[in-house]
């Protein structure tokens, strides 16, 4: 999965000291840079959230498959939790570098919805 790879490389960095996990399930990590947290629905995050804040970058890798998925709902668990979610964290985090990986299923399909520099903006975070 993409998400365990960029978790390893950023465990493997010295320049980084902490690494916040926000989960839909128990990653099951132990590692003293790891701070995990379970969020059953990241909808509901929002600018109150404390444990958004003092965040340098944010890898958001959180992807599914296209398979037996409406076009409308695939959108809506790509394209619309990935705005959802930038946009609390990129105000509680001014000057952060906010990086959206999309899974690898997502790069051959021809019906996805891009995460544009127009959608950054609407955030007004660009």
């Amino acid at each position: 999965m993409v998400g365990e790879g960029v978790l390893h490389e950023c465990l493997s960095d010295p320049r980084i000291a902490t690494i916040t996990l926000l989960n839909r399930r128990n990653a099951g990590i132990v590692h003293p840079k790891v701070r995990e947290v379970l969020v059953s629905d990241l909808f509901t995050l929002t600018e109150d959230e404390p444990v958004l804040q003092f965040a340098d970058a944010c890898f958001y890798c959180i992807g599914v498959t296209p398979v037996r998925k409406s076009e409308e709902e695939y959108a809506l668990l790509t394209h619309d939790s990935t705005l959802k979610i930038a946009g609390p964290v990129l105000a509680l985090n001014n000057g952060m570098t906010f990086i959206y990986i999309p899974p690898k299923e997502l790069m051959n399909q021809k019906k996805e919805r891009i995460i544009t520099s127009f959608d950054m903006v609407k955030l007004s975070v660009w």
